[in-house]
């Protein structure tokens, strides 16, 4: 395999907390090799988008380092962000300027070290798996909130 793709999304519940979820995926046969999901903080549903893509970097160059990959495919389902990082539409809220910044290094980073780095659009019936794996960790962190506001409602928690 010399080429890695990774399918970021991010997920925002009751427009606060939110969580990025990242396959890592064999282009050659579709096969999912590993799944990464982690809660990013309270934001909107950009910045979650944002901080998913940071996480499929993260996560993608790891793995490829690790297996001599220097091709990296990142796939998301938002438009605004890959029209944005590769600098067809301007930033206009201020929130996702350091984000964006921050992004824009991490790719010129793995380029200056003669990586291939692609970040590309793809409909959302292909990011549903990270965008679940998003939400679980958005919830989970939603009903933590909710029980530190509430403790006795853990007691009503049905058990697996």
């Amino acid at each position: 395999m010399n080429e890695l793709v990774t399918i970021a999304d991010g997920a925002c519940k009751r427009g606060q907390h939110c969580g990025a979820g990242v396959l890592l995926v064999n282009p050659e046969n579709g096969s999912i090799i590993e799944e990464h999901a982690k809660y990013t903080g309270e934001g909107t549903n950009n910045y979650s988008e944002y901080k998913a893509v940071l996480f499929a970097i993260e996560k993608a160059e790891e793995y490829a380092r690790e297996k001599d990959i220097r091709k990296i495919t990142i796939l998301t389902d938002s438009a605004l962000i890959v029209e944005q990082l590769n600098g067809v539409f301007k930033i206009k809220q201020r929130n996702l300027k350091p984000l964006h910044e921050e992004v824009t290094e991490e790719i010129e980073r793995l380029r200056n070290e003669g990586w291939n780095i692609i970040i590309d659009q793809v409909s959302r019936e292909y990011t549903l798996r990270a965008d679940e794996i998003a939400s679980e960790e958005a919830l989970k962190a939603m009903s933590t909130s909710t029980e530190k506001k509430y403790p006795f409602l853990s007691a009503l928690k049905k058990e697996d």
